[in-house]
């Protein structure tokens, strides 16, 4: 990978670990309202998938600095 590579994927590691920190805010304002855990559950579905994600990206950077 080109250096360019390595930095747009940083950019969209970054990207993605604020859209999970919005995920975890509304995860915690909907635990702490009654009747809406199962909005707080669907919040926590969304962050793992991001997290999914960032670790896949971490994995192309990792590789991509190898090189």
């Amino acid at each position: 990978m080109k250096p360019t590579d390595a930095s747009s994927l940083r950019q969209e590691c970054h990207d993605l670990t604020i859209e999970a920190t919005q995920h975890l805010k509304l995860l915690r304002d909907y635990a702490h309202t009654p009747g809406n855990a199962w909005l707080a559950k669907g919040e926590l579905a969304r962050i793992r998938t991001v997290i999914g994600e960032i670790d896949h990206l971490i994995e192309q950077i990792k590789q991509a600095d190898a090189h």
